[in-house]
């Protein structure tokens, strides 16, 4: 999404649709039939926004989190979330945005490359260095498998929570998840990366 902002205040999450719509010229649909299980009906459902320097997918993200009923005050029974599907912005809990599931292959490799050590010239060297180099980045792999499990909001298999899972291929990883949960990883990936040009 475009680094649009979105209108500061409080206003109806229809309205919030309305707004959204005009800056992006997308198709926006309001799952209401998910929206109604979490306790939010059409009418009486408030956002709350607040001017942000965040682009628009950000700003909406938190805008959507902080969603409460006028009825009662109260927030979903569920976070409420968007993803696109299709060309359209599809608005609904992060339960419904997860029945679909899409693998997308990360470049990871280079989180955790690093140069062999100078000064090894004879062959037993290269191999004994190049034997821990490989030992290295099989547990660091391993390592930062284990950090996305734990900071990414999904249903990982490995957890024994559903069938979002991570599979390992020549230093990539293939990730089988809901197109929600891959938006979080990328934006994990993008902070390692920059953490690690700072290095």
């Amino acid at each position: 999404m475009s680094a649009l902002s979105l209108p500061s205040g409080d206003q109806s999450l229809e309205r919030l649709a309305e707004h959204v719509q005009q800056l992006t010229k997308a198709e926006i649909v309001i799952d209401w039939d998910r929206l109604r299980e979490a306790g939010l009906q059409p009418g009486q459902t408030v956002v709350k926004t607040r001017p942000a320097n965040a682009n628009m997918a950000l700003g909406l993200e938190r805008t959507l989190a902080a969603a409460a009923s006028t009825r009662n005050c109260e927030p979903p029974s569920e976070p409420i979330a968007f993803d696109v599907e299709n060309g359209s912005i599809v608005i609904s809990t992060r339960s419904g945005l997860r029945k679909k599931q899409v693998m997308v292959i990360y470049e990871v490799w280079d989180l955790w490359t690093r140069q062999p050590r100078e000064g090894i010239s004879n062959s037993v060297g290269v191999r004994r260095a190049e034997d821990s180099w490989l030992y290295w980045q099989q547990e660091y792999a391993e390592q930062f498998k284990q950090l996305i499990y734990d900071q990414v909001d999904a249903e990982w298999e490995e957890r024994g929570m559903g069938t979002d899972r991570i599979a390992e291929f020549d230093g990539n990883f293939v990730i089988t998840a809901a197109p929600i949960v891959h938006r979080d990883i990328q934006r994990m990936l993008t902070q390692f990366r920059d953490a690690h040009r700072r290095r």
